[in-house]
């Protein structure tokens, strides 16, 4: 069962990279950093107690749709009082490296999402069983995956919570236990207060350009009529037309007209 869930989670991985690489361009979306703190439910297999779990994440949004989240977790717990009829002592401490990918349902105030990452996991069980040595340490791969929600309360303080299942490799050495390697699979339930910095101002909207006004349509100068120039000469007189009679001015003498003699 636990092969087949990490099978699930591999493959939700997987397609959840394939996406995140074709991530819209011309998103510009925030980073941010988020101290956690956490509950980790561990598994029945490692008998030890539940107890509380550090972290601190690295965050950016990518997309519309998608964040990456690069995690750093620490846990311990102390073994149960009796393991296979026998006294125990002594605890159990994981730590966690992983690089998760979250697909966000929203980008409103809340954003509920599903998350799956990879990475590596160091499992070291320090037991005592009946007095003897019973634990070992371990380094391995590391899967999980799990579900939340981010709400933000201003544009740079924000919360997110989420519940993931993780799937490593521990070793151990005592018939109470097991022997050699096994899968494990604890369960974590965090929160964490998400700082913003580094987000993209909101580009001001443009403002509509003004419609020109119509063109005025030319118009051809035209040419003056041409003003005859003044001048100071006299005014025709008028034609004397057909009807009318001419008059010609004639001088009379009276010496011609009445032949008076000249020598009296």
């Amino acid at each position: 069962m636990k092969t087949k869930l990490i099978s699930v989670a591999l493959a939700g991985v997987l397609g959840v990279a394939a996406n995140v690489a074709f991530a819209e361009d011309a998103f510009q979306g925030p980073m941010y950093i988020m101290p956690t703190l956490g509950y980790m439910h561990t598994d029945s297999d490692l008998k030890a107690d539940d107890d509380v779990a550090y972290g601190i994440r690295l965050g950016k949004a990518i997309s519309e749709h998608w964040d990456v989240q690069l995690g750093l977790t620490h846990s311990k717990a102390d073994a149960d009082n009796m393991i296979g009829g026998s006294p125990a002592s002594g605890n159990y401490k994981q730590t966690l490296l992983g690089l998760d990918a979250l697909y966000m349902f929203s980008r409103d105030k809340f954003r509920p999402f599903l998350l799956a990452g990879l990475g590596a996991a160091r499992n070291n069980i320090d037991y005592r069983i009946g007095g003897v040595n019973a634990g070992d340490s371990k380094t391995s791969w590391m899967a999980n995956v799990g579900a939340g929600f981010q709400y933000s309360f201003t544009d740079n303080i924000g919360l997110q919570a989420d519940i993931r299942h993780v799937w490593s490799r521990a070793k151990a050495n005592s018939p109470a236990l097991w022997n050699d390697t096994q899968t494990i699979g604890n369960t974590y339930f965090n929160v964490g207060v998400i700082f913003n910095f580094g987000a993209p101002q909101k580009a001001a909207a443009a403002e509509p350009e003004p419609t020109p006004a119509p063109a005025m349509e030319e118009i051809a100068p035209q040419e003056e009529e041409a003003v005859p120039p003044l001048t100071s000469e006299e005014p025709p007189q008028p034609d004397q037309g057909p009807n009318e009679p001419a008059f010609t001015k004639m001088t009379l003498q009276a010496e011609v007209l009445f032949g008076f003699d000249k020598t009296c």
